[in-house]
């Protein structure tokens, strides 16, 4: 082996993504590291073939299939989709980017697959979203608030002038000592009901 592709498996090997090739007919030949982790397939029997099936949801492999004739045609195709934990089944959000494998003469002799784990970005756009929905909502909140406070203070505006109106009609002389007195009653009463 060579310098070059002494590095270039280095480099693979070492990647963060998820890389891996498979048979035409879809059997798994090679996972790096990452992917080992990714899909909890680092510690199975030597002698375990795995198929694309095995690492793919049901839907995520039927998307797979579905795309081959495209990919056949143009080398590649990239969409997001879900990879299943071997161990756990728990299902693993990823951005997959799948490269048709050909020989010098063309035909077509497997599949390669980059995908990246999107479980931290979807933690991250979730968190967002939440955020964005509690500033909202204090949002409102505040508006409210100001909404009330603007309606307590022409309340206030209104019952000043109204208890203004009260205070000068009970010292008003064109009235009756009895009205008068009555006038200053309701005022009071008035008063202690606004607080």
């Amino acid at each position: 082996m060579c310098s070059s592709d002494l590095t270039l498996a280095s480099i693979v090997e070492q990647s963060n993504d998820f890389i891996g090739l498979a048979t035409t007919d879809l059997n798994v030949t090679y996972l790096n590291r990452a992917a080992h982790e990714l899909i909890g397939t680092d510690n199975l029997p030597s002698g375990t073939v795995l198929n694309i099936s095995d690492i793919l949801t049901p839907e995520g492999f039927e998307e797979f299939q579905a795309g081959l004739d495209a990919r056949r045609h143009t080398g590649w195709g990239r969409r997001e989709g879900e990879f299943r934990h071997l161990k756990t089944g728990q299902r693993i959000p990823v951005d997959i980017q799948s490269i048709v494998l050909r020989d010098a003469s063309g035909a077509l002799v497997g599949h390669s697959t980059i995908a990246r784990d999107l479980t931290e970005h979807r933690k991250a756009e979730q968190m967002r979203a939440e955020l964005q929905d509690s500033l909202r909502q204090a949002q409102k909140m505040e508006a409210l608030g100001r909404f009330a406070g603007g309606i307590a203070h022409n309340f206030n505006n209104t019952l000043a002038a109204i208890l203004g109106s009260a205070e000068l009609l009970s010292m008003s002389q064109d009235l009756a000592q009895s009205d008068r007195q009555r006038v200053r009653d309701r005022k009071s009463t008035r008063l202690n009901s606004s607080h």
